[in-house]
């Protein structure tokens, strides 16, 4: 979470050595892109604390449901 543009390091992985510490922010990213129609992303955004995490987001999540 920032202030520039595309995805700037530490990334999560299955290679990441470092744990996450109380104060560090993480952004979790979902993609849905649609050949030929475009796309979005659904973000989630959690800062770590000493007891778990906080969730930064507040927008609903009902949005999310597809109808068909």
């Amino acid at each position: 979470m920032g202030l520039g543009m595309g995805e700037q390091g530490p990334y999560l992985s299955p290679v990441e050595t470092r744990s996450l510490e109380p104060g560090m922010v993480i952004a979790l990213e979902t993609p849905l892109y649609v050949r030929g129609l475009g796309g979005f992303q659904v973000e989630e955004c959690f800062v770590i604390t000493k007891d778990g995490h906080r969730r930064f987001t507040t927008l609903p999540r009902d949005f999310l449901k597809a109808r068909v």
